[in-house]
């Protein structure tokens, strides 16, 4: 979680020992363990402090903040779903040459402030040698969403979602998109067949 960097382990670990200290555990004393209520409590504390620390100020910083709060809300419900397509959502790729001229903004400054992390080498496309773009969320923030802080898997973001996931001027289709995305993986996964001469809406 906390992307090998000491400052982020210690903020974790004070945030478990203060609540350990005001569950009334004595952590640290008497061999006393520390209950998992309060490292969960303390996680959570942890994750929200640093979705708090690390936001860019001004208007790129609010931009950010909500590109970041709609890709993470994409993750979750497709972890959440029927069928989710990835045991681990944490990880997207995208064609950058699909990207409008703000969402790449959007990705690079959100990068900066470490709330996306690149991962080197990017993703290869199944479908071409295209070599595509690839980020992980920044297991900090993990937590806050209830997504898992280990990467395994990756998302191949269409030009319609990550745009309207990264650019605000898209993003009133979002919901649009990520609803037809979760569709796929939520039961019943076959609907009913196209009312057709012959057919009158036989299931699939």
């Amino acid at each position: 979680m906390s992307a090998a960097l000491p400052r982020h382990l210690l903020v974790i670990l004070k945030h478990i020992y203060d609540w350990s200290a005001f569950n009334g555990e004595h952590p640290f004393c008497d061999s006393n363990k520390i209950s998992i209520k309060s490292q969960k409590n303390g996680i959570l504390d942890a994750s929200e402090w640093f979705y708090n620390d690390a936001r860019a100020v001004g208007d790129s910083g609010q931009l950010i903040i909500a590109a970041i709060d709609r890709l993470a809300t994409f993750f979750k419900d497709m972890r959440f779903s029927d069928k989710p397509s990835e045991c681990s959502l944490v990880t997207f790729s995208v064609d950058p040459n699909t990207l409008t001229k703000e969402a790449k903004k959007i990705i690079e400054l959100a990068e900066k402030w470490s709330l996306l992390i690149k991962i080197p080498g990017g993703q290869h496309d199944r479908n071409s040698m295209r070599v595509d773009d690839k980020f992980q969320l920044n297991p900090m923030l993990a937590p806050r969403w209830d997504l898992p802080v280990a990467r395994r898997g990756t998302v191949s973001l269409k030009a319609s979602e990550a745009n309207a996931i990264f650019d605000s001027e898209y993003a009133g289709n979002f919901e649009e998109v990520n609803k037809g995305r979760v569709d796929r993986m939520t039961a019943p996964f076959f609907g009913k067949a196209p009312v057709t001469k012959g057919n009158q809406g036989e299931l699939l």
